[in-house]
């Protein structure tokens, strides 16, 4: 799945300085100085939220972090993971 994002969406990188950085973010005690993302960019200043968790997951937790992800998109909330297998994965399928 990884690799097929990477080939869908051009990415850029994003420094704390541009006008597109997330101004959440910025609040952070320990800001990252720039970030690299995939996709329409624009929507970082939405209502976000992080799903992480393991890579070696079992049926039923990928089942409801694809649950999850799915409302909680349908109710406005961009998702933001760090694209690693197991629940990263399964909170951007399109089961939705």
């Amino acid at each position: 799945m990884k690799q097929k994002l990477l080939d869908m969406y051009t990415q850029k990188t994003i420094s704390i300085d541009d006008n597109d950085f997330p101004q959440e973010l910025k609040k952070l005690k320990d800001c990252p100085k720039k970030i690299y993302v995939m996709g329409n960019f624009k929507i970082l200043n939405q209502d976000c939220i992080s799903i992480v968790g393991t890579r070696k997951s079992s049926e039923y937790a990928n089942s409801l972090a694809t649950n999850i992800a799915s409302k909680l998109s349908k109710n406005g909330f961009v998702i933001v993971s760090g694209l690693a297998y197991g629940i990263d994965q399964c909170a951007h399928s399109r089961n939705i």
